[in-house]
């Protein structure tokens, strides 16, 4: 540094010598200013150029403060070494909400027609067509008005959860809710039932057994076939804070509308009747079957071939999925949980408010997925037996990758 402000005051003495030869040979003294003003900018861009270059270190030291741990995972700078230079991405648009006029309605319903099920019933089918969309108006006018009751649940002290106490209270469990479904589903005329059974929810332990029905629900039969509603599970998620439980309202649309062959997972009814699959299975079958929740389906995994892999083969076990807050399709992704090493297997999924999604082995070895187009794709070689994660950067989640699939990575000889 030192070298080139010595340099440049050479340059500029040398320049006023010229410049005073230049004055008496056809110069002015308005040119020689000017050409050293040119001189002195173009020195002081490239001194500024040479002090922006950070050494090696540095940059990789600020690439791991950037990277932070997908869920399960340790921080670690991706395998392939030095990072490469932050491409700024046009994020994509989500897939259109076919409801969005019908949950804006629900949504924004005046206060005085929650006086009771008979008024707010009428007002919440005015902008519905089908048996369908006054479905959809319920369930999001349920799940964003109605909490779940936390302290009856942790002390065991229930209320008659009927329609009329859940709608005045604002507070239900399971009952109330499909209670207060069922109520202005009637209102509205649609066929529809309440559901008691067993759920694979809150504190489930695998293959737990049970002896009593633990859950309610609702199912309603649209255009001849019987679909699951849980407006329950559909208002938020629960967790076991110092014993206690302790929920969160969030909207989720997954429980909205749902293939019997996929809520069969984790929805068990007492009366077999209401299953809605082929072939039926009896409690003890339903306690084998592995615990898939709505995250795994709604990425794309095919419910009724996943149910009949398990009829068939009971024993298969399927990758832990996470729900990312953001939309995620799964075009390719390897169904079940165990893979082998040496083997190459395919990834690719749309998430089009995705910055980035990598697949991180058991020693941390990043290895970055390929970007077009929010399409997001990558033929993957394992080469460590362990935990393998999918994890994605995205825009909701900012600079930390969160972990959508979980699998388990094994040698050749394990499943011979």
């Amino acid at each position: 540094m030192k070298f080139l402000k010595r340099l440049l005051l050479f340059l500029i003495m040398l320049l006023i010598g010229a410049g005073i030869y230049g004055y008496y040979n056809g110069m002015t003294v308005e040119d020689y200013k000017a050409l050293i003003s040119q001189i002195t900018i173009n020195q002081e861009t490239k001194e500024s150029e040479i002090e922006e270059e950070e050494p090696e270190d540095e940059i990789i030291a600020a690439e791991k403060k950037k990277i932070t741990k997908p869920e399960g995972q340790k921080t670690e700078l991706p395998s392939s070494g030095k990072p490469k230079k932050e491409t700024k991405y046009e994020l994509l648009p989500e897939p259109k909400n076919r409801f969005a006029q019908i949950d804006h309605f629900a949504s924004n319903t005046p206060e005085e027609v929650h006086v009771d099920v008979i008024t707010l019933a009428a007002f919440l089918q005015e902008k519905a067509k089908t048996d369908l969309e006054k479905a959809r108006a319920i369930y999001v006018w349920i799940v964003e008005n109605i909490r779940y009751d936390d302290e009856a649940y942790n002390t065991g002290v229930y209320p008659n959860y009927t329609a009329e106490y859940v709608l005045e209270s604002r507070k239900a469990v399971c009952e109330g809710y499909s209670n207060l479904y069922l109520a202005l589903g009637q209102e509205m005329g649609l066929e529809i039932k309440k559901v008691t059974g067993f759920a694979k929810g809150y504190g489930y332990r695998n293959k737990t057994k049970f002896y009593e029905s633990n859950h309610a629900w609702n199912i309603i039969k649209l255009n001849g076939t019987w679909r699951v509603f849980d407006s329950t599970w559909g208002s938020g998620y629960g967790e076991n804070v110092n014993g206690k439980l302790v929920t969160s309202k969030r909207m989720d649309s997954y429980w909205f509308n749902v293939d019997p062959y996929e809520a069969i997972f984790n929805h068990y009814p007492k009366d077999i009747g209401y299953c809605f699959v082929q072939p039926l299975i009896s409690l003890s079958e339903y306690e084998q079957m592995p615990q898939l929740m709505g995250d795994f389906f709604s990425m794309g995994f095919n419910g009724k071939e996943v149910y009949a892999e398990v009829i068939a083969k009971p024993g298969l076990k399927y990758p832990k999925s996470y729900d990312l807050d953001t939309y995620v399709e799964k075009i390719s992704a390897p169904r079940h949980s165990q893979l082998l090493v040496d083997q190459v297997y395919h990834f690719e999924f749309f998430i089009p408010r995705a910055y980035k999604v990598a697949a991180i082995d058991a020693d941390n070895g990043w290895t970055y997925f390929e970007r077009n187009n929010g399409r997001f794709s990558l033929d993957l070689i394992l080469q460590k037996t362990g935990e393998l994660s999918i994890g994605v950067q995205h825009e909701k989640g900012g600079t930390s990758y969160q972990t959508i699939l979980k699998y388990h990575v094994l040698e050749q000889k394990v499943l011979n």
